[in-house]
């Protein structure tokens, strides 16, 4: 079966998002240090999928980051957002 873009597979699970601006010239070089993917290749056509961990490495939680004029932008679930 073909589906166009506008159908929903049933097997689809559409979980809420949200964005995280983090704004500054300095925005991908902050980012570097703090996620698992290399947040300099970000660009307004290009996302990149990382992960946040804490202090001793254990899995936190992922996003995908686009470079934005000022910034970057974290597409995070909802639920992750806050922390």
């Amino acid at each position: 079966t073909v589906m166009n873009a506008t159908q929903t597979s049933p097997w689809a699970v559409i979980l809420p998002r949200t964005i995280v601006a983090v704004i500054g010239p300095d925005a991908a070089k902050f980012l570097q240090g703090l996620i698992s993917n290399d947040a300099t290749r970000t660009a307004p056509d290009r996302l990149v999928y990382a992960f946040l961990l804490n202090p001793q490495g254990k899995y936190l939680f992922d996003f995908f980051l686009r470079a934005v004029d000022g910034g970057v932008d974290l597409d995070v679930a909802v639920e992750d957002a806050a922390a």
